[in-house]
């Protein structure tokens, strides 16, 4: 018995074995037991069985000692036990691919009916002691040891159980699920490069914990006579119950699922290029990475047309990217039915029911759901009859897409930290995070971030066009640290990984091909409310109270594409926008040959983006049917939207530690496109609106700090680009254009504690244009207060009420000591509020003689009290207010800024809530308009260039730090851009001289030389700044402009910058508005200063020079060099600017070809269209007589019946 039961095992397992002999083999046949030793499998056979990929193969396997244990009586309940002590595999990378042997998969026997053995095999559990694989290739060797691997049946609900409990049999379906567990008690991966210079390396090592993996198969019963016999077997409502057990269990598609509670890596850089030559990190540093609850899961077999709502843990309704999605496939199936099937008449109606559905969500927010309802509407009878009328051409098509499969990797990360990298000097201190979660304004149920990648694909490998591959990435709020140290070793340690990652991969020609186009991918990534903060180091002063710890860039959010909207979408990532923003560029741009523009500057509006805008650039695909036959569009142009953009000051003691704000919410557009990989970058980018800065004394310390950080961190990483092996002569050239700047400086006040009457009319916000404000309406009255903190925008509402004395237990409290300013200033207030009022009501009276209410504050109490003048009753008040909502803005009454305002979202983070400050501050308002910024760097060598116009100022004496931040905020929405020239509206027409420019060259020198003649450090750099400012003239009291001195004096005593400025036409007119000591002096008389021409140098020593102008300020000239003719120069920057406009011209003339000939295609087109309607409605005309003469007939016919019934009834 025990000799025919192994010759069978023999027989059997020699397949897969060599040298297999019966004296390795032990059994036991009545304990049902058994023992192999010194197993060595078949490499060849297990690399075809496993269907390896061709580029690695299987050298070795072996197991030293294998046992088996079968329960005979039991085999329905226990399962054959399986047990491997220790197993070893051994696999390395072909020199050359091998060959595929696609039929030793087929020679395994085909499996029937799904029978009692199937049963048992299924439930067998095996056990192994520990697995060592080894893996080899010429870059690297890998190590993986995986210790105490188990593999056996479980319940659905992942315990240990009778066999019969893991087992799920479908009573209607005739399917079974089997549920098996994977399980490691530790897994062990190392890798270790090769080479003489890795040899001291320390190995890559990942190591992992308690591990389980769990496992659904479904397989189908092959013999349905016996599942109809199981179906009739148990009563009706066990096969209820097992109907739902298996609906809930149920497998719908294939999927792969992997979930880690917590990763911790360690990331080391190596000596040599791998490691900056900082000296912080030249010893080397570390960084750590913390992945919290990451679960990537894999659907290989996803219908494209089906939802997801049967994926685990996935929320299609919460994750745009299901959106972005459909809108895409939609998209698709139209643009492919246009071109496989171009039919003159039906496509227009069809592809218009295909683009407007996606048209209904807008990137603001702002729902269009009833116009895209009423658009299918009306759209409904020609999809209709487009169906009826399909051609066999579009119905083969629409079959194909119902094929149409996807591939969906989705990864989503609940929580990840990285730290700041850590030195040999930092190893002390506490790990402090680089990039973190910002847990307070994450929803208790939301992940932190979620990444698709979606591959389209036909079963069968089809030849057939289908969508580009879609990546979405979405990450919700994040705080990142703008570290110095991190930045600079992240930059040396990444491209070092990068290229050893590239070099241990083979290459092949079609890698190499597919590396050098790039891959053609959609992306949209997506940034909800992320923070960039900026920390101050050793050089902050705790004992300025004004001088903050952080500086807060924040955005609600940031959306990064490659993928345009549709035209007919009025958002700021179209085709459309893109060339508003280079007609905006064109014409603030100054003109070329004339300062600050030079010879060898670059031009931001690169050609692509020109062909981009026209939709030029598309990728020629040919005609001929394939994959990739619609993907034509370029995907080289990418967009960023932030909406909106502010930055928020922190950690000020006069605060009390809450935000301050330095940039208003302004948004911001850029467009970025690449030349040969990213070695050359072009970026235009254009902000909306007013641009409001806010800036005192200590802030602007705190910025200039920052900015010295940030000038070493760019020279050290553009120090260790230059040492990397494929470093290359890259540029990156920006162009930004502004439509207006205001800067506010706030300044100590002159007269603390005071406010003169025209205090309140001469805030910034008059410096705005006022025209459309309404009184209560929600453009003013109601502003969208940013939360500092969120980012979520609160609407505030205005309530007005009636003169009502406050409870005793409401009135503020008394102050601990006497303040003569705070008591004084309240009263200022309540004055001016009285004066203001009783001065308009004469305008009121005499435009309809109603009486109108205005309210005051007073501005040392968080409560305002409204006090109600001349009004009978409450609801005469509100009336009033009414017709200011309404727009009656002619009858010049005057309200003070002081009213009740409500939050509908009250924040504790908000300036005007928090951040309330008492004391007297003087502001002075610079504004510029249309403003164009160039910043390009080539070479080691950068410029930054300016030109803007209208320079323009106004000041403030005496205001509240509270107040002003009210009136701060409501500053952006009440301005209005003005009116451009008509001129100016054609992009050839040059503008005029810019009013102020400025050029800022910087250029880097030779490295120094130590003492063995070797370059060390960094290498320096020299600066030179050159301006010029031309007809302005400026008003500016005295004491502002002593202020002002103040308040640009820095706390570091730097090198001087070298500049030189020329002055043309400026006029300043200083206002004594200081108080003489001396009673019997004279009144104070403004001093007027008229400077016709002025040249202003400055060297490096510091020595400033006034004088005559001598030449232009780009080019210094000594006097032995010879003065240009003007007369030659004029005329060769007319024939420049005659060649620039003619070669403008033959582009637009080229435009304008095309657009003619789309004109041509759409008036055919609109004359089809009118013989169309022509037809439908002669068609409609009669059918409608068709209906009529049908209604005449219905009429004969019922009169003709009553007529018959009525005879029958007298016979």
């Amino acid at each position: 018995m025990v000799t025919i039961i192994k010759n069978q095992l023999l027989k059997h397992l020699s397949r897969y074995t060599k040298n297999l002999s019966p004296e390795q083999i032990s059994l036991s046949a009545l304990r049902g037991s058994g023992e192999l030793q010194d197993l060595t499998l078949d490499e060849d056979l297990l690399t075809d069985l496993l269907e390896l990929p061709g580029w690695v193969r299987l050298t070795s396997a072996k197991c030293n000692r294998a046992t088996f244990r079968i329960q005979w009586t039991k085999l329905k309940t226990v399962p054959i036990v399986l047990n491997l002590d220790e197993v070893h595999i051994a696999l390395e990378v072909c020199s050359e691919p091998r060959v595929v042997n696609a039929s030793a998969a087929g020679a395994l026997p085909v499996p029937g009916k799904y029978s009692y053995i199937h049963k048992v095999i299924d439930g067998i559990s095996v056990a192994v002691n520990q697995v060592q694989i080894d893996f080899n290739c010429d870059a690297f060797t890998s190590s993986v040891q995986i210790s105490r691997v188990t593999v056996e049946s479980r319940t659905p609900e992942g315990r240990k159980g009778d066999l019969r409990l893991t087992r799920i049999k479908s009573p209607d379906t005739g399917q079974l699920l089997i549920f098996k567990e994977l399980e490691w008690q530790s897994a062990r991966i190392e890798a270790k490069a090769h080479g003489v210079a890795d040899a001291n390396l320390p190995p890559l090592r990942l190591l992992l914990g308690n591990t389980h993996c769990r496992i659904v198969i479904k397989k189908r019963l092959a013999d349905r006579g016996a599942g109809e016999q199981i179906q009739s077997r148990p009563p009706t409502g066990d096969r209820d119950l097992l109907a739902r057990m298996f609906a809930k269990h149920d497998v719908r598609e294939t999927s792969y699922h992997l979930l880690a509670p917590r990763i911790d890596l360690h990331l080391c850089d190596d000596p040599g290029l791998g490691r900056s030559e900082k000296p912080s990190l030249s010893n080397g540093g570390a960084l750590q990475v913390t992945l919290v609850s990451m679960q990537a899961d894999l659907f290989p077999y996803h219908k494209a047309a089906n939802d997801r709502r049967h994926w685990r843990g996935y929320r299609e309704a919460a994750t745009p990217h299901s959106q972005w999605l459909s809108q895409a496939l939609s998209s698709f199936c139209g643009t492919l039915l246009e071109s496989l099937d171009p039919r003159p008449i039906v496509p227009s109606n069809k592809q218009a029911s295909h683009t407007e559905k996606p048209e209904e969500p807008v990137s603001n927010g702002i729902s269009h759901k009833p116009a895209a309802a009423r658009n299918s509407a009306s759209n409904t009878p020609s999809t209709n009859s487009t169906t009826s009328q399909a051609s066999p051409t579009r119905t083969r098509i629409l079959e194909q897409l119902g094929k149409l499969m996807t591939t969906c990797l989705v990864l989503r990360i609940d929580d990840f930290t990285v730290n700041k990298v850590s030195t040999g000097s930092r190893s002390r201190e506490a790990p402090r995070p680089l990039v973190a979660a910002e847990k307070a304004t994450l929803p208790g149920d939301a992940g932190l971030l979620h990444a698709e990648l979606t591959f389209f694909y036909y079963p069968g490998d089809v030849c057939f066009p289908v969508p580009a591959p879609k990546l979405y990435v979405q990450v919700s709020p994040v705080r990142v640290a703008l570290d110095t140290a991190s930045v600079v070793w992240l930059a040396a340690f990444g491209p070092h990984v990068g290229r050893a990652l590239v070099s241990s991969i083979p290459a092949t020609a079609d890698s190499e091909s597919s590396a050098s186009a790039g891959p053609y991918l959609d992306v949209r990534m997506e940034a909800i409310m992320p923070k960039v903060v900026l920390e101050a180091g050793s050089e902050h002063i705790a004992a300025q109270r004004d001088r903050p710890r952080e500086l807060h860039l924040c955005t609600a959010r940031a959306t990064l594409t490659n993928v345009r909207d549709s035209p007919r979408a009025n958002t700021a990532g179209t085709r459309a926008d893109l060339a508003s923003i280079l007609a905006a560029l064109r014409r603030a741009a100054p003109p070329r040959g004339s300062f600050p523009c030079s010879s060898d500057d670059l031009d931001p509006i690169h050609e692509q983006f020109l062909l981009h805008a026209d939709n030029l650039d598309d990728i020629e695909r040919g005609s001929a049917i394939s994959s990739e036959l619609l993907w034509r569009e370029n995907r080289g142009v990418w967009c960023l939207r932030v909406e909106p953009l502010w930055a928020d000051f922190c950690g000020a003691r006069a605060t009390n530690y809450k935000p301050a704000p330095l940039l208003d919410a302004t948004p911001l557009t850029a467009w970025m496109c690449f030349e040969e990989g990213f070695s050359r970058i072009y970026v235009v980018a254009r902000t909306c609106g007013l641009a409001g800065l806010q800036l005192n004394h200590y802030q602007m310390l705190f910025l200039m700090r920052q900015m010295e950080k940030i000038s070493e961190m760019m020279a050290w990483l553009a120090h260790d680009a230059a040492r990397q092996p494929d470093a290359d002569a890259g540029s990156i050239v920006v162009g930004v254009v502004v439509p207006a700047v205001e800067l506010t400086l706030v300044l100590p006040s002159s007269c603390p504690g005071q406010e003169s009457s025209r205090d309140l009319d001469s805030v910034p916000l008059d410096s705005s244009s006022l025209q459309d404000m309404k009184m209560g309406s929600e453009a003013t009255m109601a502003p969208s207060m940013v939360d500092r903190d969120s980012g979520v925008l609160a609407t505030t509402s205005v309530e007005v009420f009636s003169a009502q004395p406050l409870p005793a237990d409401e009135m503020p409290p008394p102050s601990p000591g006497p303040s003569p300013g705070l008591t004084f200033s309240g009263l200022s207030s309540m004055r001016r509020g009285l004066s203001s009022l009783v001065s308009s009501l004469d305008g009121a009276l005499r435009d309809d003689g109603r009486s109108d209410a205005a309210s005051t504050a007073s501005s040392d109490s968080e409560r305002y009290v409204l006090v109600g003048l001349a009004a009978e009753s409450p609801d005469d008040a509100d009336v009033a207010f009414r017709e200011f909502e309404h727009g009656r803005t002619s009858s010049g009454v005057e309200v003070a800024a002081e009213v009740v305002e409500r939050s509908s979202s009250p924040s504790d983070h908000s300036v005007t809530s928090s951040c309330r400050r008492r004391d007297v501050i003087s502001t002075c308002t610079w504004r510029l308009n249309n403003i164009h910024v160039v910043h390009q760097s080539v070479n080691g060598k950068s410029c930054m260039r300016l030109a803007a116009d209208d320079l323009k100022t106004d000041e403030c004496s005496a205001i509240p730090w509270d107040e002003f931040q009210n009136k701060f905020a409501m500053r952006a929405r009440a301005y209005s851009e003005p009116r451009e020239r008509p001129e100016a509206e054609d992009e050839l027409a040059p503008r005029d001289a810019p009013r102020l420019a400025a050029r800022l060259l910087r250029t880097e020198l030779p490295r120094h030389l130590d003492q063995k003649g070797e370059p060390t450090g960094l290498a320096p750099f020299e600066e030179l700044l050159e301006a010029r400012v031309r007809d302005l003239s400026i008003a500016l009291n005295m004491s502002t402009a002593l202020a002002l001195a103040e308040f640009i004096e820095d706390e570091v005593i730097a090198p001087p910058m070298p500049l030189e400025v020329l002055i043309e036409n400026v006029k300043l007119h200083l206002i004594e508005d200081r108080l003489t000591r001396s009673i019997s002096s004279p009144p104070p008389q403004p001093l007027d200063i008229d400077l016709t021409t002025l040249r202003l140098t400055r060297d490096t020593a510091g020595v400033v020079r006034l004088g005559p102008p001598v030449s232009t300020p780009s080019t210094i000239a000594s006097p032995a060099t010879p003065q240009p003719q003007p007369e030659l120069d004029e005329a060769r920057e007319k024939i420049d600017r005659l060649s620039r406009e003619n070669e403008e011209l033959r582009k637009r003339l080229v435009t304008l070809a095309r657009i003619a000939e789309d004109n041509r295609e759409l008036r055919a087109k609109v004359e089809e269209a009118s013989v169309l309607r022509s037809c439908v409605h002669a068609a409609q005309q009669e059918a409608a007589n068709l209906l009529a003469d049908k209604q005449q007939l219905l009429d004969a016919m019922r009169v003709l019946q009553d007529q018959l019934s009525g005879c029958r009834g007298k016979r």
